[in-house]
C-alpha cells in the first residue's frame, strides 16, 4: 500500500504542483516556502480521502487548496490584526498596593466617596467588584462604575506621576 501511495503522489505532483503555485501567487503576502509545503500537505491529505464517484482528482484538489489558503490568509489577517493592537493599545498603569504614603493620599484626595471605597478595596485590599458590591451594599455595574470614574480622574495625575519619575 505504501508503495501504490507513493507512486500515486509523485504521479499527481507535476499536475497539482501548477494548481499549488497559482494559489500561492494569490497570497502574496504568506510565505511561498511554507504555502508550498501546506500544499503538498493537502495534495496527500486529497489523496487519501478523494471519492472518484463524487468528482474529479483535480477538481477535489483544487477547491481543498483554496479554501486552505483561505483560512491561511484569514489567521495571518487576524494574527497582524491582533499585533497592531496591542503595538497601539497603551498599556494601563497599575498603582502598586506598596504606594508611596503622599502619592496615595494625593490619590484619595482627588476621588470622591465612592471613588475612593472603589479604590481602597479594589486595588489596595485586592477584592473582586462582586465583593465590594456585597460590602457596599450595591450592584456590581455601581461598582464597576465607581472604577471607571476614577480611572478618568486618576489617568491625568498617574501620568504626571509617571513623567516625573522617567525625568
Amino acid at each position: 500500500m505504501e508503495t501504490y501511495m507513493t507512486t500515486d503522489f509523485t504521479s499527481y505532483l507535476p499536475k497539482c504542483e501548477k494548481i499549488i503555485y497559482k494559489f500561492i501567487n494569490q497570497f502574496p503576502f504568506l510565505d511561498r516556502e511554507e504555502l508550498y509545503q501546506e500544499g503538498l500537505i493537502v495534495l496527500y491529505e486529497t489523496l487519501q480521502i478523494h471519492d472518484p464517484d463524487r468528482s474529479t482528482f483535480c477538481t477535489h484538489f483544487y477547491h481543498r487548496i483554496n479554501y486552505r489558503f483561505i483560512d491561511l490568509h484569514r489567521i495571518e489577517k487576524t494574527h497582524a490584526k491582533t499585533l497592531e493592537s496591542l503595538s497601539t493599545t497603551p498599556i494601563p498603569y497599575h498603582p502598586s498596593k506598596h504606594l508611596d504614603p503622599f502619592l496615595l493620599e494625593e490619590i484619595l484626595e482627588v476621588l470622591n466617596e465612592k471613588q475612593r471605597k472603589w479604590f481602597e478595596h479594589h486595588h489596595l485590599a485586592d477584592l473582586t467588584y462582586a465583593q465590594i458590591a456585597q460590602l457596599e451594599n450595591t450592584t456590581i455595574n455601581a461598582v464597576k462604575n465607581w472604577g471607571r470614574e476614577a480611572r478618568k480622574k486618576l489617568q491625568p495625575f498617574l501620568e504626571a506621576y509617571r513623567n516625573d519619575d522617567i525625568h
